[in-house]
């Protein structure tokens, strides 16, 4: 090595003793803020409690500190091993933030133990045809690095995720296994990231799976890298260099897990490929790379295997009522390739632990879910009439294994167990503890789960109260929800439909990922989720469509409009949103076809008017409709500020300078302000209609409008940005939650328009829209699957 290079090592090792010193400083400090703000079950910090990672930080100080005050330029110390210890990977993680790490031991729990919780039936957690898959075989077999792609639906998201978990813990008995499971923990975790942190968290796994010892140099590069590292790219190029450390290594992802930002990872497999490529021509590993996704993201390819994975046939099912064991996950045989270190694997077995060898108990929210496949609707292959084939001894096989799992009988009788299968509600007071439906079950498990198929999201206070005023009957679901499911609910009945009312904490995408992902588990059975509240309208769409306020917005698709890159020229959404993640099911847009039809959308509007009524006599002013006078739209270039250049110098600056008034003026009404009414947009629907005062029994009838949503985290209060994205996007009104349910439940949106999210935008409409859409969704459920 060269002077020069030599220089350099010494700098990053001395970069690796200046971080050091920072965590150790940072530690001392207790500095909340700067390290754990993720901080939570199944994230692991730098200051985990018991965690012997200080010691062994002081330890490195002190072997750094001496090698830097006796380095030279032929100093020995960047060879210098280092002994297998956590900060091998830790300090590369906790480096920059968020400095924390998922904990994947407890996220596989949490998948498995929430799957138990949710009561799914057989049909919803059978994977033997997906084990069978002739191209889940070649990918196990093959001898070189290989990569397999596993697609789902809504409709066999557990059967999915089921696969997910059964594998992984499979290939962890084999061989060095990194995987990302899609769960409430992980979701959630990665609500407000991107792809990458998904690659960083993969990367730190790696790490933490190498057991060769590291030279101090090695430590100091990787650091280096993970401070650099700004891009997808950067990731992959770190997982690159990583995985020639392994003979064999696994790869499982759920990029689910990225929820509305899973559109990134469109381009993976072509990534993973190029780098299973480069891997196959200069090294000697054999990396396996699966990839899942619970909705379609990648499109058929000559070049890259891809498995579709779609809901099994009831029909083709078992008699499980003959069945007493179907949760007790099977034998798993999969004929894997293993490398020589790993041959005395072969033939073992692989089991799922008992609850009381698991690390964690957890009884955590949900699973995000996953579904069925393709696979499943042929006649199946009894399992282990297979063998390993004895002439390649390097392909390992599973043998049949008694499973471990302790299943107890019921502790309730037989007519209990009929009601604990129908997952009843009742109205009546609880159950005694003795009679009550349950399983005696070493983790904490709901008693029985409430059979809902309807669940209702609403961000406000005044959302929510609309839509239980029109409850038929209000109902306590005889059953505990998931430990730590944050949400609150109100049960009740609609129609035919048992609904549940999953008040969120509040406004934003993230909110509501975290609600739908906790109602999901607790909920297993909803089939359809309505966010339901207000919104800000489009004036004009742009088919030339007028909305009012006090209109009812139902979505057919959905735009993340703020969600892409800010350049100095101004911010540029990601124009590749998936189309298939942005739309319902096809069910239900089956559905909303139907509703749109001239009949069933003059009766929708029929309907939506006695429910109103219904509303305000129940409500009374709370939803009164504030009249046409208050319906008021400005020209778009015309701001909400001081109007008379004497009332405030900022806003009369405003106007040359294009800066935004000042912070009294958005406060304050239009009224206040004095705003010129001479600006106002007259619209044709309101030339029609008779002069009309609060509370008339002659107030128009709000109408009700099919089209796409904008959503995103940020309340739009311009008219010119407003105008501008509903030309580029063909959108009819602006959300805040929508995006965050619908990468999660079989989803569409009923909000009423309280606002043309313009600075001139009050809370005036706000209760009439919320009664609007409430009555409106009571309307939609009484034509849903009726």
């Amino acid at each position: 090595m060269d002077a020069s290079g030599a220089v350099t090592m010494g700098i990053r090792v001395q970069k690796l003793l200046t971080e050091v010193h920072r965590q150790l400083d940072s530690m001392a400090e207790g500095s909340e803020n700067t390290f754990d703000s993720e901080k939570g079950p199944g994230i692991v910090s730098f200051r985990e409690p018991g965690s012997s990672y200080h010691k062994e930080l002081l330890e490195l100080q002190q072997l750094l500190s001496i090698g830097v005050l006796e380095d030279s330029i032929n100093s020995p110390l960047q060879n210098l091993a280092l002994p297998i210890q956590s900060y091998l990977w830790k300090v590369p993680a906790f480096c920059r933030p968020p400095s924390t790490v998922l904990d994947q031991a407890y996220i596989k729990d949490q998948c498995l133990n929430l799957q138990t919780a949710s009561q799914l039936t057989p049909d919803e957690l059978f994977t033997d045809d997906v084990w069978d898959s002739p191209q889940l075989i070649d990918w196990a077999r093959a001898k070189k690095s290989s990569l397999l792609l596993v697609q789902g639906s809504y409709q066999s998201v557990h059967r999915l995720e089921r696969f997910s978990i059964e594998l992984c813990s499979f290939l962890s008995e084999k061989q060095p296994t990194i995987f990302m499971l899609s769960s409430p923990t992980s979701s959630e975790y990665f609500a407000n990231s991107d792809e990458r942190e998904l690659l960083k968290q993969l990367a730190t796994q790696a790490l933490q799976k190498v057991s060769d010892n590291y030279t101090v140099m090695f430590l100091a590069d990787t650091l280096q890298r993970f401070t650099e590292a700004s891009t997808a790219e950067d990731w992959f190029d770190i997982l690159e260099d990583i995985f020639p450390l392994f003979s064999s290594i696994s790869l499982i992802v759920n990029v689910t897990v990225l929820r509305c930002r899973g559109e990134s990872a469109r381009t993976w497999p072509t990534k993973f490929e190029r780098l299973i490529s480069r891997l196959r021509n200069e090294k000697s590993t054999c990396l396996r790379v699966l990839l899942l996704a619970t909705y379609p993201i990648w499109p058929r390819s000559d070049t890259i295997p891809l498995m579709l994975v779609r809901p099994r046939l009831e029909d083709s099912f078992v008699d499980h009522e003959e069945n007493d064991h179907w949760n007790v996950p099977p034998e798993r045989c999969l004929p894997i390739f293993l490398p020589e270190e790993f041959r005395n694997n072969l033939l073992t077995q692989f089991k799922f632990p008992q609850p009381s060898e698991r690390k964690y108990q957890p009884t955590e929210a949900m699973s995000p879910g996953t579904e069925d496949r393709v696979l499943g609707t042929h006649e199946e292959t009894p399992r282990g009439t297979e063998k390993p084939q004895e002439s390649d001894a390097k392909l390992l096989g599973c043998v049949p294994f008694e499973p471990d799992i302790e299943v107890k009988q019921p502790c309730h009788s037989s007519a209990a167990s009929k009601a604990a299968q129908r997952h009843d509600f009742t109205t009546t007071e609880a159950e005694s503890d003795e009679n009550r439906p349950g399983f005696s079950c070493p983790v904490s498990l709901p008693t029985i789960q409430c059979r809902v198929s309807v669940a209702i999201f609403c961000a406000l206070t005044l959302e929510a109260d609309a839509v239980e005023a029109l409850f038929d009957q209000q109902l306590t679901p005889r059953c505990s929800y998931t430990e730590r499911d944050t949400n609150a609910y109100s049960a009740g009945v609609i129609g035919c439909h048992k609904v549940v009312l999953v008040h969120m904490p509040g406004m934003g995408i993230r909110p509501a990922a975290a609600a739908a992902a906790y109602c999901r588990v607790s909920f297993p059975d909803v089939s359809l989720a309505l966010v339901v509240g207000v919104c800000g309208g489009i004036p004009f769409t742009k088919n030339g469509t007028e909305l009012l306020l006090g209109d009812v917005a139902i979505s057919e698709g959905l735009v993340l409009y703020d969600f892409g890159r800010q350049f100095p020229d101004g911010f540029k959404r990601k124009d590749s949103v998936l189309d298939s993640a942005r739309k319902p099911p096809a069910e239900i847009l089956s559905f909303l076809a139907k509703l749109k039809i001239r009949k069933n959308h003059g009766n929708l509007q029929q309907r939506m008017s006695i429910h109103l009524s219904t509303l305000q006599r129940e409500l009374g002013d709370l939803v009164v409709y504030p009249g046409m006078t208050d319906d008021k739209l400005f020209e778009s270039t015309y701001r909400h500020k001081h109007q008379e250049s004497f009332a405030c110098a900022s806003c009369a600056a405003s106007e040359e300078t294009g800066r935004p008034g000042c912070e009294i003026a958005r406060m304050a009404t239009c009224e206040t302000l004095s705003c010129d009414v001479r600006n106002l947009v007259v619209r044709k629907r309101q030339k029609d209609m008779p002069p009309s005062t609060a509370g008339r029994t002659e107030d128009p009838q709000p109408v009700v409008h099919f089209g796409t949503f904008a959503s995103g985290d940020r309340v739009m209060k311009s008219a010119e940005d407003r105008d501008r994205i509903a030309r580029s996007e063909g959108i009819i009104a602006f959300e805040m939650e929508g995006a965050g349910v619908w990468e999660i439940l079989p989803c569409f949106i009923i909000k009423g328009i309280c606002d043309y999210a313009d600075s001139h935008k009050s809370k005036r409409w706000q209760g009439y829209a919320a009664a609007t859409a409430a009555a409106c969704t009571r309307a939609v459920l009484e034509q849903w699957r009726e």
